[in-house]
Order: C-alpha cells, then sequence, then structure tokens
C-alpha cells in the first residue's frame, strides 16, 4: 500500500519497514525444575522518510521499543547476552532506513527447552523508496546457524544459543544526496558498516 500511496503523495510517505514485531517464546524448566514460559517482543527499523531517517529497533505504525534486557532477566530463566543495533541493517539513501538489532540469548536451564519464534521479513527485504537501497533481512540463529525452518518450534539443548537479527527499514532517496555530517554521524556512531 505504502508503494501505491509514494506515487500520488512521494513526500507523506515512508520507505517499506520491517514490517511485524518479531514475538519470542520459550518454555522449559528452569534451574530448579520449575516449569516456565516467557514470551518478550521485539522490534525492526523502520522505513526512512521524506525528510528523516527511519526509526532504529521500533515498531510501525505502534512505537513500541520492545522490553528491555533487564525486565526480561528478572522475570524468567533467560540470560541476554547480546542487545545491540545491527550496524548496515537500515537501507542506504538520503535518509536512512532506520537500523535493526541483534539480540542474543541462553536459557539457564538443564534441560532441553521449546523456542518459538514469531519472524517476519526473513527472505524479502524491506523496499527503499526513490532510489533508496532495501534493508537487510532478518535471521534465526541457533548456535550460530540458522534453522531449516526459522518460524517452526525449536527443541534446543541446555546449552544452546539463540541469536535473533531482526531486519532493517529501507532507504529513502538516492544514497549520493546524503548530507555529509549525517553520513559522520553515521560513521561515528557504527550505524553503518565503513567500506573497506
Amino acid at each position: 500500500m505504502a508503494g501505491a500511496l509514494s506515487q500520488a503523495l512521494p513526500d507523506r510517505v515512508m520507505a517499506e519497514g520491517s514490517a511485524n514485531i518479531w514475538g519470542v517464546q520459550v518454555a522449559g524448566k528452569d534451574l530448579q525444575g520449575k516449569p516456565f514460559t516467557y514470551i518478550f517482543f521485539t522490534s525492526g527499523g523502520t522505513g526512512a522518510r521524506a525528510t528523516k531517517d527511519g526509526l532504529s529497533a521500533t515498531a510501525f505504525p505502534s512505537g513500541v521499543l520492545g522490553t528491555p534486557a533487564e525486565v526480561i532477566e528478572t522475570l524468567s530463566p533467560l540470560l541476554i547476552e547480546k542487545k545491540e543495533l545491527r550496524p548496515g541493517s537500515g537501507g542506504a539513501g538520503k535518509f536512512r532506513g532506520g537500523l535493526g538489532q541483534t539480540i542474543q540469548l541462553r536459557v539457564r536451564t538443564r534441560e532441553p527447552f521449546v523456542c518459538s519464534i514469531l519472524c517476519d521479513r526473513t527472505r524479502t527485504r524491506a523496499q527503499g523508496f526513490f532510489g533508496g537501497q532495501p534493508g537487510a533481512t532478518g535471521q534465526v540463529l541457533i548456535n550460530g546457524r540458522p534453522p531449516a525452518n526459522p518460524k517452526a518450534e525449536q527443541i534446543l539443548p541446555p546449552d544452546a544459543v539463540v541469536e535473533i537479527r531482526l531486519p532493517g527499514g529501507g532507504g529513502y532517496g538516492q544514497a549520493e544526496e546524503r548530507d555529509g555530517e549525517l553520513i559522520r554521524r553515521d560513521l561515528r556512531e557504527g550505524y553503518v558498516v565503513p567500506a573497506p
């Protein structure tokens, strides 16, 4: 729909974003053998707009930012080993797509556990508009390798490391038109991966 609106109202639409909020559900038994189920939600990047970069790690249209690592660790046996913006995941453009994020977790358990991830944009990238580049696709990794089906229920051993890499939003306009100060800020903040 945004693609159709971009033809009629090019200055009033945003490029494609990371799509749905990702839901992560983990169930098993904690270190004391007590059963648990925990669900948290997290977001990738929004698409860039005609006058601004996309928002990083923020759902559209809800504006949901996700659950802080401290809350997850307090309410569940999950251990968040990494939670950071995903450099280079936002599509380049005059205005850059919002960045996705990377979250790496383990479960404090002695038994196998179940992990289900409601994810999107693992095959199709968020498209940029008017010459903007697409955002990065999302990924699910189990012990560093992608499962056959990232949306399937995974039964994992107690030492498994689950990593989710949320997709970025598409860029808006030609990257060659990006303001030099914004490029310097992107490099300084680690938002883009510098060319070799």
